[in-house]
Formats: structure tokens, C-alpha cells, sequence
């Protein structure tokens, strides 16, 4: 494992912190396994109990770790990145590690969706194929996402599987690949339904995705919004001077 700097601006809790972090990342601690015990952390990097404590604490917080009173602390899922590029949920998942999974909740027809329809430049009257799906890590409810596809460019899509990918489907039935999205982000208070699929309170934060991914001739070809636990799942931007 590696030590911390005992020179520089970097707080001690917050080195401790990010090497923990990293071992979990790695896979060093996987989903159950125990973490050494506070005072064992305290004399393997030389610090005190109080700056463990505010590492473990910050731990807790960003959905590395967990505590059980009387037992000790141990590794759970890590929170997901969300990738950069178009990839599905199941080769998102796959790559770090984990077995996805997804429960179709509902799959349907639509017209008159007068919103929808203007996302993917249709007309207000054409069919909008409707599938809503709860997606799942390792078993545990980690997002609900609804897709909304123009049917005329997915005939029958009703019969695939829709547990799996619709990116593969998208690519392997239908011969068309999206090759850029546009995507909106905020936070927002979870209601009580949601919450229930989710295995959160209702009003816990949550993240709320709105995309529109296209084909190569720039025609939208799906409509996304997409709930995912703030606890389960995170967004990072890489930052470059102008």
C-alpha cells in the first residue's frame, strides 16, 4: 500500500482518503471484504485515529465503504464513472468488474408526445417506442432509465430482448451505430416511486441525465432520461486550460 507525503499542502485524512480510495478501485478490497481495523490504518501510515476517522468518514460519504456497529468497516461497490464515450450499461459495468443486470419495467408504443417528438425531430403524431428499464450492479438497483426511440427507424423492436443492450440491438439488428450524444445533468430530490425501485428514501438527491444521441448523419436517435443514485454513481470532466 502506499504511504503518504509528509511534506506538502495535502491534508494527511485526505491522503489516507485516496489511497484507501485507489485500493477499492483496484480491487485490493472487494464488494464485503473488511478494511484493517482504525488503530491497524493509525501505525501503517502514521497518523491518528482522528485523521483515519475523517478518512473513513469521507469514505462513507462518496459510497466506497460502510460501517456496521460491533463488526468494522468494510469495501462496498465503488461508485460508477460514467464513461466519456457511447458504451452500454453492461460493457460499462463489465469493465470495472461487475455483473449487470436490467428489469424491464415497461415497453410500449406511444404518439402525441409532442415534447418527445420535437427531441428526435418527428412529428408530433408519429410513434415514439417507450422502454423503461431499472438498471442494476451486482444485484443492487443503481438507475431507472427511460428511452424514447423514433419507431420508424426500430421496427419490431418490441420483440428483442430488451433486458440487453440497446446499443448492440441499435448496432447488430438494425445497422446503425450513434456516434454522438448531447446530455444534461442536475441534481434533484427523488419521489416516492422511484425511491421505491431504487431502495432509497424518497427526497434523497439523485442525478437526473437528459440525452439525445445521434447517428452519423446527425438524425436523433434516441431520447434518454435517466435517474441514478447519487451514492452509486458519479460524473467527472477532465478540465483543460482555454
Amino acid at each position: 500500500m502506499e504511504t503518504i507525503a509528509r511534506s506538502g499542502m495535502v491534508h494527511y485524512y485526505y491522503q489516507v482518503k485516496e489511497i484507501l480510495q485507489r485500493s477499492i478501485e483496484a480491487g485490493e478490497y472487494k464488494p464485503g471484504d473488511r478494511l484493517p481495523a482504525e488503530q491497524t490504518l493509525c501505525e501503517r501510515f502514521g497518523v491518528s485515529r482522528i485523521t483515519v476517522r475523517k478518512a473513513l468518514d469521507l469514505l462513507v460519504r462518496e459510497g466506497f465503504i460502510y460501517r456496521e456497529r460491533g463488526r468494522g468497516t468494510f469495501a462496498t461497490v465503488p461508485p460508477l464513472k460514467q464513461p466519456a464515450q457511447i458504451i452500454s450499461f453492461t460493457e460499462e459495468l463489465k469493465r470495472l468488474g461487475l455483473k449487470p443486470s436490467t428489469k424491464v419495467l415497461k415497453a410500449e408504443i406511444l404518439s402525441g408526445r409532442k415534447k418527445i417528438a420535437q427531441y428526435l425531430s418527428l412529428n408530433a403524431e408519429e410513434e415514439i417506442v417507450l422502454i423503461k428499464r431499472l438498471r442494476l450492479a451486482n444485484g443492487e438497483p443503481i438507475g431507472i432509465e427511460t428511452s424514447y426511440l423514433p419507431h420508424k427507424l426500430f421496427p419490431n423492436i418490441l420483440s428483442e430482448d430488451l433486458s440487453s443492450s440497446l446499443i448492440e440491438i441499435t448496432r447488430e439488428k438494425y445497422s446503425l451505430s450513434l456516434r454522438r450524444a448531447t446530455q444534461r445533468v442536475k441534481a434533484i430530490a427523488i419521489l416516492r416511486k422511484e425511491a421505491a425501485l431504487l431502495g432509497i428514501k424518497p427526497g434523497s438527491p439523485v442525478l437526473y441525465f437528459e440525452r439525445i444521441s445521434f447517428l452519423a448523419d446527425n438524425r436523433p436517435a434516441e431520447y434518454l432520461e435517466a435517474i441514478y443514485r447519487s451514492d452509486k454513481y458519479e460524473l467527472t470532466m477532465e478540465l483543460r486550460e482555454k
